[in-house]
């Protein structure tokens, strides 16, 4: 059996279709009975078609369609004379049926204008369909682990946000706990690992003040009542020392030890020494106002030089030391119950202010005899 022809158009048109026998486009040119006359090679490959399936078939047999026939896309051409493009249609092709989709551009040859055939290009989109359905899928992974890293930093953001509100909150707490214990500029000094701290100041004013009596008097409350009873009077102590410029140096069972002119010199130390005192007085006598028992306090101050540091690794503290430190605590100890007992080197610091009465001389314990002054008032 002879082979098939590819085509069945008349020889003189042959050569109009021959440019299309080696593209590797399918190309079926039908006529006017809607049947293909001419189809290259390629198409019957990718068609999966012998000839005798092709030659001569309507072209609805050949490119089965789901929509619109392919005769209808080519009778309109045929009958306009106006190109057609279909749009993207399923076609299923092959033995294997597999399921393609195409486009079509349907068209008169410009040399057969008018002469009743129609050319059909097979435009095959089923590589990029399925290349952009895969980049889509793609695509969606990745927005899906985009919104996955946006949402996880984000969280990553208020978690770090969170940590760091805690941490400034624990820096705080720690830097007031340390503002609690040792002097601003102390605290200062220490945070910058300056090593051991230790100065010597060559006048300063120091305050012993002791509640009298206070030993008796505690006998009578429950550990509780005598931690909450002078806490509140020391803690009004503090305020005081704050307000005047003293600072604070430590509490010793019922007696507070306070000093002016340090860590910071302050030419009025003995002014504000003074000053912290007279408002100590006012302040036992408010919060004894309100008790069933008088509270009474002994006031001692006196000014020269010290040495000023920090001592131990562990509960460390802002301490004193000197013969200054001994000399205020003996004018407290020697002094008397509701009076400010202040030495001579204090009230030459502080006569042109305030209203002090000459004591004269009194034997202080390991000191001898010393001129001593009771601070009244200011002037």
């Amino acid at each position: 059996m002879s082979a098939d022809p590819v085509n069945q158009v008349m020889p003189s048109e042959s050569s109009m279709f021959s440019p299309y026998d080696h593209l590797l486009t399918p190309v079926l040119v039908v006529q006017a009975d809607l049947t293909v006359c001419y189809f290259n090679q390629t198409s019957a490959t990718f068609f999966q078609l012998p000839p005798r399936k092709i030659r001569g078939k309507s072209i609805d047999d050949v490119v089965r369609v789901e929509g619109p026939l392919v005769s209808e896309y080519a009778l309109s051409c045929l009958n306009t004379g106006q190109s057609v493009v279909s749009p993207e249609v399923a076609v299923a092709v092959g033995a294997d049926k597999k399921e393609v989709v195409l486009n079509l551009f349907i068209a008169q040859p410009a040399a057969a204008a008018g002469a009743g055939y129609v050319v059909i290009t097979v435009q095959d989109f089923s590589l990029e369909r399925i290349l952009h359905a895969k980049h889509r899928v793609q695509l969606d992974e990745l927005k899906r682990k985009n919104a996955e890293i946006l949402q996880y930093s984000h969280g990553l953001e208020i978690l770090v946000e969170e940590r760091t509100a805690e941490l400034r909150e624990a820096m705080d707490q720690s830097e007031q706990l340390i503002l609690n214990i040792l002097p601003k500029k102390i605290a200062e000094r220490l945070k910058a690992n300056e090593g051991t701290i230790a100065e010597r100041f060559a006048m300063v004013s120091v305050l012993f003040l002791d509640i009298v009596s206070f030993t008796p008097i505690s006998s009578t409350m429950d550990p509780v009542q005598v931690v909450s009873f002078l806490s509140e009077i020391f803690d009004s102590f503090d305020n005081l020392v704050d307000r005047y410029n003293v600072e604070k140096i430590k509490t010793i069972g019922d007696c507070y030890l306070a000093a002016a002119g340090l860590p910071v010199p302050d030419e009025r130390h003995g002014f504000n020494i003074c000053d912290v005192a007279l408002a100590m007085q006012s302040e036992i006598a408010r919060i004894s106002s309100s008790l069933a028992f008088q509270l009474k306090v002994r006031i001692g101050i006196h000014s020269g030089p010290v040495v000023a540091g920090v001592i131990g690794q562990r509960k460390f503290a802002y301490d004193l030391w000197g013969d200054t430190v001994n000399i205020a605590s003996r004018m407290e100890s020697h002094g008397q119950q509701d009076r400010i007992q202040i030495s001579e080197s204090t009230y030459s610091l502080v006569k042109d202010e305030f209203d002090c009465e000459e004591r004269g001389f009194v034997d202080f314990k390991g000191k001898g005899q010393l001129r001593a002054y009771w601070l009244k008032g200011r002037k």
